[in-house]
């Protein structure tokens, strides 16, 4: 439930213009890594692979980013056959 109000918060300062965002230095890969390995805990059974892939440094938001992550690996686990995964 604080997810869902969080979001409509969120949308609301977006309108507004006043949507902070925390952007720090981050290498991409290990960020989904670590991402992975944190779903993996709430949905255990579900293989996830990622990719051999070269380090990426990017200014970003960890908090937002994983939450894009998680939505969208639950999106997958959700919408995909299991074998496809």
């Amino acid at each position: 439930m604080s997810g869902i109000i969080n979001g409509f918060l969120n949308m609301a300062r977006l309108e507004s213009g006043k949507f902070e965002l925390n952007l720090q230095r981050t290498e991409l890969r290990q960020l989904i890594e670590s991402t992975i390995a944190d779903f993996r805990v709430l949905n255990a059974g579900v293989e996830i692979v990622l990719e051999d892939a070269n380090a990426i440094y990017i200014d970003l938001d960890k908090e937002k980013i994983e939450h894009v992550l998680v939505n969208l690996m639950s999106n997958a686990v959700k919408y995909s056959k299991r074998e496809c995964l």
